[in-house]
């Protein structure tokens, strides 16, 4: 892997303000729901994989959590200590034996990166090894029977296609119990709530780019196609417990 890995993620896939709000509150709603499935309802330690542009640091932390990361990416890493949050630039299997024991470790936006099947095996089973026994790991992925080709177009370095049911299978060949696999659109998990999403995920993308973000479309980007990508499409949500034994 590169070294400079994802160094454009920082300034270039940096979220507008308003949508940055939009962004953080779904990732509350993600770790609400967390809460919700898990019963675990004191503070907890958390370690994230792929810490992204930080929202979800931000709010776990401002809630009483302990938090850590670990990522790739140099220039993801150094935003984040910037950003006064704790963690090492590594990949998972090779991050300090210190890392290890939290109640939660986070997958948001992450599996679906995994060259291969086998790698992404290989990152579930890294990600249970630094569990605390009854400790749980989560995912969050798109969900690639909606995204369709755009599962590909959307970011460069998606290579595994994240489907509920082949995330389930190689999180329980890691030894985790599946104690919740659901779907949600938006951060939403209430079939109500999910079909303003739905409906407006299926206009098209390249007509209300053209007008509302021309110049981007002409890069082959828009502000209308990042906000399906963020918050239209169908995603997955999977709890799972490492058990004593494992």
């Amino acid at each position: 892997m590169s070294d400079d890995y994802y160094s454009e993620y920082v300034e270039s896939r940096k979220p507008h303000e308003r949508t940055n709000g939009m962004i953080s509150r779904w990732h509350a709603r993600m770790f609400q729901q967390t809460i919700k499935e898990t019963g675990l309802d004191q503070e907890v330690r958390i370690l994230e994989i792929g810490a992204g542009h930080g929202q979800f640091a931000d709010y776990v932390t401002s809630i009483g959590h302990e938090y850590n990361f670990v990522d790739l990416s140099p220039a993801v890493a150094v935003d984040m200590k910037n950003k006064g949050f704790t963690g090492v630039c590594a990949e998972l299997q090779n991050a300090p034996d210190s890392m290890c024991n939290y109640e939660v470790v986070w997958l948001s936006h992450v599996l679906e990166h995994c060259e291969s099947p086998q790698q992404a095996a290989s990152l579930i089973h890294h990600a249970s090894r630094r569990c605390a026994h009854n400790g749980f790991v989560v995912v969050v992925s798109p969900d690639a029977a909606s995204y369709g080709s755009d599962f590909f177009a959307s970011d460069w370095s998606h290579g595994y296609p994240t489907f509920r049911r082949n995330v389930v299978q190689i999180m329980k060949e890691a030894g985790l119990e599946v104690r919740v696999s659901k779907y949600h659109r938006g951060g939403h998990f209430v079939w109500l709530a999910r079909v303003p999403f739905a409906v407006i995920a299926r206009i098209p993308t390249v007509v209300v780019d053209f007008l509302v973000s021309r110049k981007r479309v002409s890069i082959g980007e828009g502000y209308f196609y990042s906000w399906k990508t963020i918050l239209g499409w169908r995603q997955i949500f999977i709890v799972a417990r490492r058990q004593v034994n494992s």
